[in-house]
């Protein structure tokens, strides 16, 4: 009870007046002064519980009240969304300072009723934000408007635990007399505060009236009657009928502006032309028509009229409406058909006549006629297809020869012929079949005719047989060679190349029966053999190319020194006591799991051990500063030498956040007498992006060429070094391994 009564002698104390001109109370009991307050504000609300309260206590406080929990917090030197200085959470009172004018959007710390002061010790203005939407929804301030703060002003604040908003429970104190003012435009919402109310030029004067606890501001008269003449619109606006000039010299001469004959919600713009001139008055120009200047200071109404029949004007002088132009029908038109009726078109005068033309234009209307862009011919309509027409140069010009063929008539059967310079017959085919011996015979004045030779043409001839030259002028079909079903037979022998020197001849002598020899199908040379070959054995040669009997099949000679190959043999590794002789040489393949990774120690961490996703566990790598990630490898002594590497990693994520561990490798290999240093041979780039939780994903990197000798026995050194790629993310990914694979 007694810190609610606390609360309210607080505010009884602080609560300054909003009404200037209403009369202060005072409360008989508690001997309190309750300000003027308007009907229905937080003011009128809390009058009537010092009121209520008034008539609840008959006594006095016989001490002085005061307040502990004062802060001065730091500058404020940005706006303040949810402040919360160093102490607000036990502050009574805050003195507050910034170095410029500076908002505070949102003030945390409220709970229902918690009551703060804050004044402003500083010498630059801080505004209380009246509904900012900025910080914690809750912690907004709940104002009519703004509440600036001046220097050494100050205000108190309640927190509202209904509405969740802090409210102002005093307006603006200031070192001076009074309230601050509430500035309003035409009854609307108040203007923000501020501690002077200043009024600039000389129409308005202003004075304090401290009998009735108010400003005075006087307009003098004379000032324009806004309600009968000015009306405010966002610039100076004078009523229809109440703007008017007058003459210099002569105030009975009056030009007053009428808008009355514009239409309803219509703005017109009179511009005036950037020179000097006069308006122009109905006295000026009192005829009908279009108006022409034809003096100085002198109009006449014209009327348009055509002085060609080709042309229509109609409403000339734009009486009854705008004057229109139109071509009549005997004026040619380039966008519609024209028709051309009497008088010859003379094109004499033109350099040129161009037709229409388009592509693939092939008109078969009679009469028409243009241009086939795409044949590039000129075509033209019969009234059933088109025609082409040629040029000149494609057309063969008349002469005697042409006439004369023109005079002949065609006929089945008839061949056509000169018998002379421009003189033409023809002359009739004759039946003649290819039977005993027959033949044509010309004759240039009987033309064609059917005989034979020698009254019987060729004889002696045997059906199916090739035609042997006998001698010059003789043949017959005594030969060998003979055809039979499309297959040609040589019964006698069959040789190839030059007879009796250097010839290839085909002896089947020893063929029984039908045989068919296939021929493979590729090049090759084809070798003779000798002697006879045994099934089962294996065929040689012998010194002079031809094919003999190799004997049985595996009973060959194996030597040490041999470089074939052969089955059925036992190849015994050199290391393995094979000798110097059995080298076997494979791909150098080496992994190494996460726990044989060596990393920097500073960006990634040493092995640890890892389970997987409540599955299998094994030493893994995780990195901190994934972007300067390090770590490597060494292969000890390895047993083949080497030119060129791949690497390839093994990534697992414990996360789904598509990252990329991305890097380049690079290697070195170093012999027993060789000096290790930090000089790495070429580097090649692995990118592994990984997006999906605990899926192990694979990098492999393009050929690496290892600095230094890689011979037998050398160390082969492999280091990885982040890049640009590497993703934030990448945290979280674990390094399960890698694997040098031998590519040359």
């Amino acid at each position: 009870m007694k810190k609610f009564l606390l609360y309210l002698f607080l505010l009884g104390i602080f609560q300054v007046p909003f009404l200037a001109q209403a009369q202060t109370q005072y409360t008989p009991n508690l001997g309190l002064a309750l300000p003027p307050a308007a009907p229905g504000t937080w003011g009128e609300q809390y009058n009537n519980n010092f009121s209520t309260l008034d008539g609840a206590i008959t006594g006095t406080f016989g001490t002085a009240l005061s307040f502990s929990g004062d802060i001065t917090p730091a500058q404020i030197t940005a706006d303040q969304s949810d402040y919360n200085p160093t102490g607000l959470s036990t502050a009574n009172v805050m003195r507050l300072s910034s170095n410029a004018s500076r908002t505070i959007n949102s003030l945390a710390g409220g709970a229902d009723g918690r009551i703060i002061i804050l004044y402003n010790i500083g010498s630059q203005n801080i505004t209380l934000k009246n509904a900012s939407g900025i910080g914690t929804d809750a912690n907004n301030f709940l104002l009519s408007a703004d509440v600036v703060l001046g220097a050494n002003q100050g205000a108190i604040v309640q927190y509202d635990g209904t509405a969740a908003r802090w409210r102002l429970a005093s307006s603006v104190g200031s070192s001076g007399a009074g309230a601050s003012h509430i500035i309003q435009d035409e009854g609307g919402a108040g203007l923000t505060q501020r501690p002077t109310l200043n009024f600039i030029g000389a129409g308005v004067t202003c004075a304090d009236n401290s009998g009735a606890n108010r400003t005075d501001c006087t307009i003098p008269s004379g000032s324009v009657d806004v309600t009968a003449a000015f009306t405010w619109t966002g610039v100076h606006s004078w009523r229809a009928g109440n703007f008017s000039l007058l003459d210099a010299s002569d105030t009975t001469k009056v030009l007053k502006w009428d808008i009355s004959g514009l239409s309803t919600k219509t703005t017109r713009t009179l511009t005036p032309p950037d020179a000097s001139t006069r308006l122009l008055g109905d006295s000026d120009f009192s005829t009908t028509g279009v108006m022409s200047r034809t003096a100085a200071n002198t109009y006449a109404g014209r009327t348009l009229t055509a002085a060609d029949t080709g042309i229509t004007i109609t409403n000339g002088n734009g009486v009854s409406g705008n004057p229109t132009f139109a071509l009549g029908a005997l004026a040619v038109k380039t966008n519609t058909s024209n028709t051309f009726t009497t008088g010859d078109q003379n094109l004499s005068s033109a350099s040129s006549f161009s037709v229409p033309g388009a592509a693939g234009y092939a008109p078969t209307t009679a009469r028409f006629f243009g241009y086939n862009n795409t044949s590039n011919r000129f075509v033209g309509g019969n009234g059933t297809t088109t025609k082409i027409f040629a040029f000149t140069d494609e057309i063969q010009p008349l002469n005697s020869n042409l006439t004369a063929l023109a005079g002949l008539t065609g006929a089945a059967n008839v061949l056509t012929g000169f018998t002379g310079a421009g003189a033409m017959r023809t002359w009739s085919l004759v039946d003649c079949p290819d039977t005993a011996g027959k033949h044509y015979n010309w004759t240039a004045a009987g033309g064609f005719s059917c005989g034979t030779s020698g009254g019987s043409g060729l004889s002696g001839m045997t059906t199916s047989k090739y035609v042997i030259a006998t001698a010059a002028t003789t043949a017959d079909t005594s030969g060998s060679l003979s055809e039979s079903a499309g297959v040609v037979n040589a019964a006698t022998g069959f040789s190839v190349g030059t007879i009796g020197t250097n010839d290839l001849a085909w002896d089947y002598s020893a063929i029984t029966g039908h045989k068919t020899y296939t021929a493979l199908n590729q090049s090759g040379t084809v070798r003779p053999s000798t002697g006879a070959f045994t099934a089962g054995h294996m065929v040689s040669t012998d010194a002079n190319g031809l094919l003999v009997d190799g004997g049985v099949v595996g009973t060959g000679t194996w030597t040490d020194s041999s470089t074939s190959t052969g089955t059925n043999k036992t190849l015994v590794d050199a290391l393995a006591g094979g000798g110097t002789g059995n080298v076997i040489r494979s791909q150098l393949v080496a992994s190494f799991d996460g726990g044989s990774l060596t990393p920097d120690g500073t960006n990634c961490q040493d092995p640890v051990k890892t389970t997987i996703n409540s599955g299998p566990t094994q030493y893994v790598i995780l990195c901190a500063t994934p972007a300067s990630a390090q770590f490597g490898a060494v292969l000890v002594g390895i047993k083949q030498a080497i030119a060129t590497i791949q690497v390839r990693l093994k990534v697992n994520d414990s996360a789904s956040n598509g990252t990329h561990f991305a890097g380049t490798f690079k290697a070195m290999c170093r012999r027993t007498t060789d000096t290790v240093n930090s000089t790495w041979g070429s580097t090649q780039t692995v990118d592994i992006t990984l997006t999906t939780a605990n899926v192990t994903y694979s990098g492999l990197t393009a050929a690496i060429t290892p600095n230094g000798t890689c011979a037998a026995n050398s160390d082969l050194y492999i280091q990885f070094d982040a890049n640009g790629t590497m993703g934030a993310g990448a945290t979280t990914a674990r390094v399960l391994g890698l694997a040098i694979e031998q590519l040359s």
